[in-house]
């Protein structure tokens, strides 16, 4: 044991329970309705430009998702009319390059995801990874 801790016996002696509380002294940390709405009010006009600029942007972000959905929905329409003989419709996100090795497969994976340059890649060392 630390020194300086108290037992958890001498810590229960301390505490107050809900049940030990007196109903009159609780109604003194509650609000009553008329100070609720008295918060609110205050609350609400203090924040008046922030619950602006919230409401605005959710505005921008449904506006730009219908833009996105739309524009999502004439590409695919487009896209499979062209496609019409090819592996079906796929979107142009799911498009990947082919990779005709493993070696260029990771330099693909490394530019994507960890967005690293071919320049700053040791092709000599990747290669030996894959025995090519």
């Amino acid at each position: 044991p630390m020194a300086g801790s108290q037992s958890g016996d001498e810590n229960s002696d301390q505490e107050e329970t809900f049940s030990e509380v007196d109903e009159a002294e609780m109604d003194e940390y509650l609000l009553d309705e008329e100070q609720k709405v008295s918060k609110a009010t205050v609350w609400a006009d203090v924040n008046t430009e922030y619950l602006e600029e919230l409401h605005n942007r959710s505005i921008e972000a449904r506006k730009r998702k219908e833009r996105k959905d739309k524009a999502a929905t004439s590409d695919a329409g487009s896209e499979t009319a062209s496609n019409a003989g090819s592996q079906g419709s796929r979107s142009r996100k799911s498009w990947r390059p082919h990779a005709s090795s493993c070696v260029e497969s990771t330099v693909l994976a490394l530019q994507k995801k960890a967005r690293i340059s071919p320049t700053m890649i040791n092709m000599d060392v990747l290669k030996g990874l894959f025995d090519e």
